[in-house]
């Protein structure tokens, strides 16, 4: 974890908070996990 900077460490939480956000919104154990683009559309309407 030293390798990161604060910073990005910050982004890398944020972005995983987002999308375990998103699985929680779908119905199932297989296949939920959100694209990269379902997540940053995410991130982008609650800044």
């Amino acid at each position: 974890m030293k390798k990161y900077h604060v910073t990005a460490l910050g982004e890398l939480l944020t972005f995983a908070n987002a999308a375990a956000a998103l699985v929680t919104t779908r119905r199932g154990a297989l296949r939920v996990m959100p694209s990269k683009e379902e997540v940053e559309a995410l991130l982008a309407q609650n800044p």
